[in-house]
């Protein structure tokens, strides 16, 4: 059989091996530990008063701690292929080749609103 431990603040029961309550949080095995206090520095502290014929000395605050340096990135050598280039030189040649009719439609259509019966 398990042994269990009564909570003193709630009077839940816990596996004897626990430190803290399940159900409130408090500290099972004897007198509560205490933490140390450590002062929580935050923001920028205001400045000293100034006193005539003292002379003065930096306070030295602690900062919060660096972020991690950035993992170095794999590097991935891309290299290009003759297929990749056809591909591109055909989509290029048929964009030129479309554009150039394009230009070629508006010259004529505006020749015909114009009168002319030639094209060239």
């Amino acid at each position: 059989m398990q042994q269990t431990a009564t909570c003193p603040n709630c009077g839940s029961q816990n596996a004897a091996n626990q430190q803290f309550c399940v159900s409130c949080g408090a500290h099972i095995a004897g007198t509560p530990k205490q933490l140390p206090h450590v002062p929580i520095v935050t923001g920028v502290a205001a400045p000293a008063p100034v006193l005539p014929g003292v002379v003065q000395q930096p306070v030295l605050t602690s900062l919060p701690p660096l972020p991690a340096a950035p993992q170095a990135r794999q590097r991935i050598e891309i290299v290009p292929t003759w297929g990749l280039a056809w591909g591109l030189f055909w989509r290029m040649f048929f964009l030129w080749l479309f554009l150039f009719g394009l230009i070629f439609l508006v010259y004529v259509v505006v020749r015909l609103l114009l009168g002319y019966t030639t094209l060239f």
